[in-house]
């Protein structure tokens, strides 16, 4: 016997926006490229970020799942380890670096929100 979907059983998704500095150099990584799908999770998010909506500022505005924001926290601190040493003589290290930050603030935003529609 089938059971109807229901709060507790059905994958909660948010839509989060990945600012354009923090897109820059996540074009660069093996995850985007495909070259991770072997990892479920990498693979999820790949496809969520491939079949996400480019926004007037080059933005990508994708939906995730819990475990897409945990990878998305996940590369914003590889991101930010790769750009802070380089922000005083690379204006693209400091749109990464900004990017990533905005994005780590987005996560930690979304996974409250997330929760707030769990307890619901």
């Amino acid at each position: 016997m089938q059971h109807p979907p229901n709060s507790r059983t059905q994958t909660r998704t948010i839509e989060i926006t990945l600012p354009a500095g923090f897109r820059t150099w996540f074009d660069g990584t093996a995850l985007a490229q495909g070259q991770d799908d072997i990892d479920p999770q990498c693979k999820a998010l790949r496809l969520a970020y491939e079949a996400g909506q480019v926004n007037a500022d080059s933005g990508i505005t994708l939906i995730a799942t819990a475990d897409v924001l945990n990878l998305l926290e996940e590369y914003a601190g590889y991101c930010t380890e790769a750009s802070v040493d380089l922000v005083e003589d690379d204006k693209g290290a400091q749109n990464e670096l900004e990017g990533a930050e905005a994005l780590a603030r987005q996560v930690h935003a979304a996974r409250t929100a997330m929760k707030a529609c769990t307890r619901l």
